[in-house]
C-alpha cells in the first residue's frame, strides 16, 4: 500500500539577530550616502543655474549703460546738427558722431539678442517654457561684517554633501567591521520539528515533534578571519584620512573663493566709481560743447574714456557674480 512521510521544519534564528542588524544600518547608509551624491549633483544645477542668473543681471547692467550712451549720442547728434546749419560745425564731424552714434544703437542691438538667449537658457534650466518673460532683480551683496571666513568654513563642513558622504562612509566601514566581528560568534537557532507518517504499521508513532537548538561554528578558519578583520580596520584609517584630507582641501578652496570675493568685491566699488565720473564728465562735456566752449574732438575724447570705463565696470561685475556664484557653491547652499 501507498506510505507517505509528512515532515515540516520551523527555524527561529537567535544569535543572527546582531548580523542582521547591522545588515539593516548598513543598508540605509547606503542610502544616505546616494541621497548625499544626489544632493551634490542638485547643488550643481543651482550652482550654473545662478551663473546664468548673474550673467544676466550682467548683462542687463551693460544694456542700461548702452541705453545710457545712447542718450548722450543722441544728444550730441542734434547739437552737432544744428551747428552744421549754423555753419560752426564741419559736416564730417556730423557724419562722424551718426557713425558713432550707429556703432552704438548696433552694439545695443546685440547686448540685448545676449540677453535674450540667457533669459532662454535660464528657463530651460529651471525647467520651464523658454519663451517665458520674465524680469529680474538685483541680488544684495554679500555681507562681510555678518560672514566671516572662519564661520563660512564651518558653515561648508556642515552642509558639503561630499564631507558628510565621507561621514557616512566611516560609519560603513566601521559597520562592516564589526559585521565581520560577529562572524566569531557561532549561528545559534531555535528549531521545531514536526514529522507525519501515513499508511506505516502501527507500531511505528504516527506524528513525532520535536524542539531543539541547532548551532553552527567554525571552529577552524586558519586565520581567515583575523586578516580580514584586519584588512576592514585599514579601511576605516583610510576612510578617516580621507575625511580629513578633503576638509583641509575644502577649507582652503573656500578661504580662496572668500578672498577672491572680497577682491571682486573691490575692484566692482573702484570700477563704478570710474563708470560714474566718466558719465559725469560726459554730461558736463555734451553742455560745455552746446556752450561753444570746447571742440567736438574733446566731447568724443571724453566719450571714449566713458566707453572704457562702462567696459571695466562690466568686466568687474560679471567678475564679481561669478566669484559670488562660486563663493556660495564653495561653502555649499542648496539655493
Amino acid at each position: 500500500r501507498p506510505t507517505a512521510i509528512l515532515m515540516g521544519q520551523i527555524s527561529m534564528p537567535l544569535s543572527q539577530q546582531y548580523c542582521l542588524g547591522l545588515n539593516i544600518k548598513q543598508a540605509r547608509l547606503s542610502t544616505d550616502i546616494a541621497q548625499e551624491q544626489v544632493r551634490s549633483k542638485q547643488q550643481s544645477v543651482v550652482n550654473n543655474v545662478k551663473k546664468t542668473y548673474y550673467a544676466i543681471l550682467q548683462t542687463q547692467s551693460e544694456l542700461d549703460s548702452l541705453k545710457q550712451a545712447l542718450k548722450f549720442y543722441q544728444e550730441l547728434d542734434r547739437v552737432t546738427d544744428d551747428y552744421v546749419v549754423q555753419k560752426v560745425a564741419l559736416k564730417a564731424e556730423a557724419l562722424d558722431v551718426k557713425t558713432r552714434l550707429a556703432k552704438a544703437e548696433n552694439e545695443e542691438l546685440t547686448v540685448n539678442n545676449r540677453l535674450i538667449t540667457l533669459k532662454e537658457q535660464l528657463n530651460q534650466l529651471i525647467g520651464r517654457d523658454i519663451s517665458t518673460q520674465f524680469s529680474i532683480s538685483a541680488v544684495p551683496e554679500l555681507s562681510f561684517i555678518e560672514t566671516d571666513l572662519a564661520s563660512a568654513r564651518s558653515l561648508a563642513l556642515e552642509n558639503r554633501p561630499e564631507i558628510r558622504e565621507a561621514q557616512l562612509r566611516i560609519k560603513q566601514a566601521e559597520l562592516e567591521k564589526r559585521a565581520k566581528k560577529a562572524e566569531y560568534i557561532p549561528d545559534v537557532s531555535l528549531s521545531m520539528n514536526y514529522l507525519s507518517l501515513r499508511n506505516f504499521d502501527g507500531f511505528v508513532p504516527k506524528n513525532l515533534a520535536g524542539v531543539g537548538i541547532l548551532v553552527n561554528w567554525e571552529v577552524f578558519d586558519w586565520g581567515r578571519k583575523k586578516h580580514q578583520l584586519a584588512e576592514k580596520q585599514k579601511t576605516i584609517e583610510q576612510t578617516n584620512n580621507s575625511l580629513r584630507e578633503m576638509e583641509n582641501t575644502i577649507q582652503i578652496e573656500v578661504g580662496e573663493k572668500f578672498r577672491e570675493l572680497q577682491q571682486t568685491r573691490q575692484a566692482l566699488r573702484v570700477a563704478q566709481l570710474q563708470q560714474e565720473t566718466a558719465q559725469e564728465n560726459m554730461r558736463v562735456s555734451i553742455n560745455k560743447y552746446k556752450a561753444e566752449v570746447v571742440l567736438l574732438s574733446d566731447v568724443l575724447q571724453t566719450q571714449a574714456t566713458m566707453a572704457n570705463a562702462n567696459y571695466k565696470y562690466q568686466q568687474a561685475l560679471l567678475a564679481f557674480w561669478t566669484a559670488k556664484a562660486e563663493y556660495e557653491k564653495a561653502i555649499g547652499a542648496d539655493k
